[in-house]
């Protein structure tokens, strides 16, 4: 199923807790301020890439790999995640 040109929301706490260290192409950084917990996503060039819950599209599926661009920020930054990884982040 070919997912390019859809957007999708993604749980990047969901993520961490199911795959942790685990992320092939990209990273997550969680902090806290008292009782908020924050989850952000980094790519492979250390660039934010992702928060908690955010709606990216998708713009290339390779089947076992799918990349995506937010551009809920004026850099629109890309980056990718696994078929496994985004299965497990993904929610709409």
């Amino acid at each position: 199923m070919d997912r390019a040109d859809c957007v999708v929301c993604l749980s990047i706490s969901t993520l961490e807790k199911e795959l942790g260290d685990t992320l092939e192409y990209t990273r997550i950084e969680y902090s806290s301020d008292g009782d908020e917990e924050y989850f952000d996503l980094y790519n492979d060039n250390d660039e934010l890439c992702c928060l908690d819950g955010e709606e990216v599209l998708i713009i290339k599926d390779d089947g076992d790999t799918l990349t995506f661009r937010n551009e809920n920020d004026k850099n629109n930054v890309e980056f990718k995640l696994t078929l496994t990884e985004f299965l497990t982040a993904s929610f709409n």
